[in-house]
């Protein structure tokens, strides 16, 4: 018999995530005896960290099944706070390119999302405000998105901030 195996700790929300432009990308090493997935890049130095102060991201993937098959509706939303300064190009480069985009939840499960071989990337929308008032928050809320024909997958890595 199959069942689910899993924990009864479970926390929600996303701890980290990196958007990754092909250009860094290599590709996704599968070693088939342990079933596990490993993620090669050629340089890192073009992939963005995006923070995550408010711990406000999250991640959903809902299947999708209609007359030309089954596809995944990908969304990564969050907030970033008070963008100035040397962030505001970060953000400009964020919103005018496609990306692959690595994420760690809060259970520490690692996830690629994009097709890279079939060159299906992401693309980031953004909101900006400001607020009202004194206590509202000042920032931008965004949103990576994308349909694509297989679910994220999994990476098996100790620490995402080391790749």
């Amino acid at each position: 018999m199959k069942t689910f195996n899993f924990d009864f700790e479970n926390i929600g929300g996303v701890g980290k995530l990196y958007a990754i432009p092909m250009s860094s990308f290599k590709r996704i090493r599968k070693d088939y005896i342990s079933g596990k997935n490993y993620l090669e890049l050629v340089k890192r130095e073009d992939i963005i960290d995006i923070p995550n102060i408010c711990d406000e991201f999250s991640f959903s993937e809902n299947s999708v099944s209609n007359d030309h098959g089954d596809s995944y509706e990908l969304e990564i939303n969050g907030i970033i706070p008070k963008i100035s300064g040397d962030s505001t190009k970060l953000m400009e480069e964020l919103e005018r390119g496609y990306w692959l985009v690595l994420s760690q939840d809060n259970n520490g499960v690692v996830r690629l999302s994009g097709d890279p071989d079939l060159n299906i990337l992401l693309k980031l929308s953004t909101q900006k405000h400001t607020g009202t008032k004194a206590v509202d928050r000042n920032g931008i809320d965004v949103t990576f998105s994308c349909t694509q024909p297989n679910p994220s997958i999994c990476i098996d890595v100790d620490d995402i901030s080391i790749l």
